[in-house]
């Protein structure tokens, strides 16, 4: 059984949008973001820390954000000039600003781009009205954002950034739940499907089945056998070719293993079930 169903969603688009009241709203990313470079007026999607500066607008992690561009800042953002990076980027049309580490011909496909700028840990820029659909209209979890941007965005602007960190500042533990995530991810690949190009569609494909994988192997690890079987229901009811994907590619095939042992996870499902999860850290 689904646990919601909306309606058929329409992905809409990035031109005409109305005057914001802040230049960027700022999603740290997996990790913290250099606030001081920031444009003036910018709001941070975060609560504050004790000794944070008062003169930075945080709205807390459920607030409304307005800003005319969304900016999910990741832990490998460049550390050289980040003030000189915002300006410029702040200043572009484009429905998604993507950075890499020099100047090269963008790729046209999803999967190029994303290999390419790796979004999910230099961060991106992402206009506010898509950045807005998938966040309040699609509950998207952050984590797949730069996912449903790749793939549904075609005007894609590319910055050169220069050198980036070597290592990434401290990242913040994600507490929420795996299986929750995987499920709103393919319910909102349900709604844009039909919207997106064959090299899109097969790249957000292969996206929302690694992370049913890593969901699948959440529960097997910490869930019981009854949880098990409600995920798989539930995967099952929302997308079968998803759930057919996600079971061929699990490593060792741990998942044809749990549904021959009925959903009951023995030590070597757990094992691979493991293995599935250090391999997407």
């Amino acid at each position: 059984m689904k646990l919601f169903f909306r309606k058929k969603k329409t992905v809409p688009s990035a031109q005409g949008e109305q005057a914001p009241q802040a230049p960027l709203s700022v999603f740290p990313y997996r990790g913290s973001f250099p606030a001081g470079d920031l444009p003036a007026g910018c709001e941070i999607l975060l609560s504050p820390e004790p000794g944070a500066d008062p003169n930075l607008h945080f709205i807390g992690e459920d607030g409304i954000p307005t800003g005319r561009y969304f900016f999910f800042c990741g832990p490998y953002f460049p550390a050289e000039e980040p003030k000189h990076l915002f300006e410029v980027a702040s200043e572009q049309s484009a429905a998604l600003v993507l950075f890499c580490e020099k100047q090269v011909t963008l790729p046209q496909s999803p999967a190029g781009r994303d290999a390419l700028c790796r979004p999910e840990k230099f961060g991106f820029f992402l206009s506010a009205k898509i950045g807005t659909f998938l966040l309040s209209e699609m509950h998207l979890p952050r984590e797949y954002i730069s996912a449903f941007a790749l793939a549904l965005c075609d005007d894609v602007a590319l910055l050169s950034s220069g050198k980036f960190q070597s290592t990434p500042r401290p990242a913040t533990k994600n507490t929420r739940d795996p299986r929750q995530d995987a499920i709103d991810a393919t319910d909102a690949f349900n709604a844009v499907k039909t919207q997106l190009t064959a090299p899109a569609y097969k790249f957000l494909f292969d996206k929302v089945a690694a992370g049913l994988v890593s969901a699948y192997a959440y529960v097997a690890l910490h869930g019981t056998r009854d949880e098990l079987c409600a995920f798989d229901e539930n995967v099952k009811s929302l997308n079968m070719a998803l759930r057919v994907a996600a079971y061929e590619r699990a490593p060792l095939h741990f998942l044809h293993s749990l549904e021959k042992h009925k959903f009951v996870a023995t030590l070597p499902i757990r094992l691979a079930a493991k293995l599935a999860l250090q391999h997407k850290n």
